[in-house]
Parts: C-alpha cells; sequence; structure tokens
C-alpha cells in the first residue's frame, strides 16, 4: 500500500482547486454567451419589427404608384380625345380649302 505524503496532499488540492477555478471561468463564459445570445435574440425581435414596418410602407408606395398609373392613363386618354378632335377639326378645314380652291380653279367666271 502507498502511503500519501503531504506533497501529494498539496498537489491534489492545487488541482481541485484549479478545477473549480476552471469551472468559474467556464461558467463566466457561459453566462456571457447567454447574455450575448439575449442580446441577439433582441436584434432579431427588433428586426422583425423593422421588416413589417417596411413592408407597410412598401404597400403604402404600392398604392401610391397604382393611382399614378390610373392617373397616367386618365391623362393618355385625354390627349387621345383631343388629338382626334383636333384632326378632325383640321380634315374640315382641309376639306372646305380644298373646295373653295376647286371653286376658284374650275369655276372661275361665276359671280
Amino acid at each position: 500500500m502507498t502511503a500519501v505524503t503531504e506533497n501529494d496532499r498539496k498537489r491534489l488540492k492545487d488541482l481541485i482547486i484549479g478545477l473549480a477555478d476552471g469551472q468559474k471561468a467556464i461558467e463566466n463564459r457561459i453566462t456571457a454567451i447567454e447574455s450575448n445570445l439575449e442580446g441577439i435574440r433582441t436584434d432579431l425581435t427588433n428586426l422583425a419589427i423593422g421588416q413589417a414596418e417596411i413592408k407597410g410602407e412598401i404597400k403604402a408606395v404600392d398604392s401610391r404608384i397604382t393611382g399614378l398609373k390610373e392617373r397616367t392613363d386618365d391623362i393618355n386618354g385625354r390627349i387621345n380625345i383631343m388629338t382626334v378632335g383636333f384632326l378632325g377639326i383640321l380634315g374640315v378645314f382641309v376639306t372646305a380649302l380644298v373646295g373653295i380652291v376647286g371653286k376658284i380653279a374650275f369655276f372661275p367666271g361665276n359671280p
């Protein structure tokens, strides 16, 4: 049987103290990781809230763009109506001018 010397006891005591210190260091690191994880969770929650706000803003912008498109279509319709009216009036003037020129050219002697 081997006898345990005082030196062996001191080494065991130092080893146990070293393990306890290591365990405390590990616990401190785990606590730091947990606090960082909580911060990440908070950031993710804030990101989700921000994403929802951005979706709402995108919907608002989309509705405004749709309204602008409808207004543009209305303006295009009005321009088309004005163009047709202008061409109609121009056609009447050209027809009248051709009629007057034809009368003067083909029937010059009538009073």
